[in-house]
């Protein structure tokens, strides 16, 4: 990959204007031989680079949601005491330390900073060609609108039309220029606002087609839009772009000729359906996880029991290590789930708003399309049901299977706790203690990292419980 390429003379700005730690890692950038971009070969190379294709350490949203169990089993302990991921599997106050760098904040934020610099330079930049230079911008709306969704979805509140302008959401920073950036928190609507006017800019400068799955492409877009509109509770705009992004690519392989289900072969089977080699993936973002398996931990009874016994998802997601291990454990690698945009999710966009909306055999339709790509033939049988709220939960529930480990769980639990019927209590176990998660309670606002109060005295705190 090519390397972040930033100007000398903004080095100060950068630091500054993202907020960031006192990390030794951003205060000693060395930009002495690397190129400083004014052609629009140089911006383009920006979307390349190994920091912006990769996501952020999103291990936390994993491990505070109710997939896992048993984290410290003593057989097989997956993660360490005092660990930020185990601070974040028992909701603790604190999250990130003063010693720990808060890559779930300064990630996107780096990210954001280079977007920004795209969006502000690439139209004097040197060349002729003007719809790559369109284009290339359009790239940077995209990226810098995934990290915007990221951030305000895990430092703020869930949308709520009601409180959303006045509910703290994160610093918006639209320009690589220290006196443009608001060291204040922007409302959790302001932020929407510039999600989906980044969006809507984007699309019609977009290709259909990238030069890769890192790249945006209108479907990326319009996939993020109908996200958007869905945490937002706009049913009706969520299927719109959920459906114009499927009319951009829709494809779905089929596991019954990826999926070999030979013991032993689970790596094998994992590898062959990583995100940047799999055609149902429409942008990819992976995280870069902890230790050498990345994201881990056991699978819970709920998400076990989802599963019938031929699909071939828990194949790849349920790794026994030949009975090893005390129970079924997920891993991130090599799999590494995308948490950008997937065809599967736009079907499920589409199938959950359909469902909303009463269109209950459309739901059907597109979740029973997933389930024939990922049952065993002779085990498959389609679902049938003319009761909304059957139909709504077997779109719910074909989420929670087919998206693990990408992180929306976390965002679903969120926008779900506003319904009581879906409001869940989620209870964690640790060496003995109990320690639990109430449906619409402070814990699922993560706190500002304290590295970021330190340069910003001001910047309100999110309560904890």
């Amino acid at each position: 990959m090519i390397p972040i390429m930033k100007r000398e003379n903004l080095i100060t700005v950068y630091i500054l204007s993202l907020i960031l730690t006192s990390c030794d890692n951003y205060l000693d950038v060395e930009p002495k031989g690397r190129l400083i971009p004014n052609t629009v070969e140089d911006y383009e190379l920006l979307l390349n680079s190994n920091q912006v294709v990769t996501s952020s350490h999103e291990n936390v949203i994993f491990y505070m949601n109710d997939d896992f169990t048993d984290i410290r089993h003593p057989s097989f302990p997956l993660l360490p005491e005092g660990s930020v991921d185990l601070a974040a599997f028992t909701w603790q106050k604190v999250i990130y330390d003063e010693e720990d760098d808060p890559w779930l904040w300064s990630w996107p934020y780096s990210n954001i900073f280079t977007y920004n610099l795209i969006i502000d330079e690439i139209d004097e930049a040197i060349g002729e060609d003007e719809n790559l230079k369109g284009a290339i911008k359009a790239e940077a709306r995209v990226g810098r609108a995934f990290e915007y969704l990221l951030l305000v979805n895990c430092f703020a509140k869930h949308y709520d039309a009601a409180t959303a302008s006045t509910d703290p959401g994160v610093p918006l920073i639209v320009r690589p220029d220290v006196n443009a950036g608001e060291s204040s928190r922007a409302s959790v609507q302001a932020v929407y606002d510039l999600i989906i006017e980044d969006l809507t800019l984007a699309i019609p400068d977009l290709p259909s087609e990238n030069i890769n799955r890192f790249r945006a492409t209108k479907a990326a877009a319009h996939g993020f839009l109908a996200r958007t509109y869905l945490f937002q509770g706009e049913y009706e705009k969520a299927l719109e772009h959920a459906e114009s992004s499927l009319s951009e690519k829709n494809f779905l392989a089929d596991y019954n000729s990826v999926v070999t289900g030979t013991p032993g072969n689970d790596f094998a089977d994992r590898i062959a359906l990583e995100p940047q080699y799999n055609d149902e993936q429409i942008y990819h973002r992976f995280y870069q996880g902890t230790g050498g398996f990345g994201g881990r931990g056991f699978l819970v009874p709920e998400i076990l029991a989802l599963f019938e016994p031929d699909d071939l998802r828990a194949r790849i997601t349920h790794l026994t290590f030949g009975g090893f291990v005390p129970s079924p454990v997920w891993l991130s690698f090599p799999l590494r789930p995308n948490q950008a945009v997937s065809v599967p999710e736009m079907y499920l966009i589409r199938a959950e708003c359909n469902a909303r909306l009463e269109n209950l055999q459309a739901a059907l339709d597109d979740v029973n399309l997933i389930r024939r790509n990922r049952i065993i033939p002779s085990s498959y049988a389609a679902i049938v049901s003319s009761d909304q709220e059957v139909v709504l939960q077997e779109v719910l529930n074909e989420r929670r299977r087919e998206l693990i480990g990408t992180g929306l769980r976390w965002f679903d639990l969120k926008r779900l706790n506003k319904e009581p019927r879906f409001a869940k209590t989620v209870i964690h176990e640790l060496d003995g203690e109990v320690y639990t998660l109430e449906p619409n309670g402070n814990n699922y606002v993560l706190p500002i990292p304290p590295q970021v109060l330190a340069f910003n005295p001001n910047m309100i705190q999110n309560p904890r419980d």
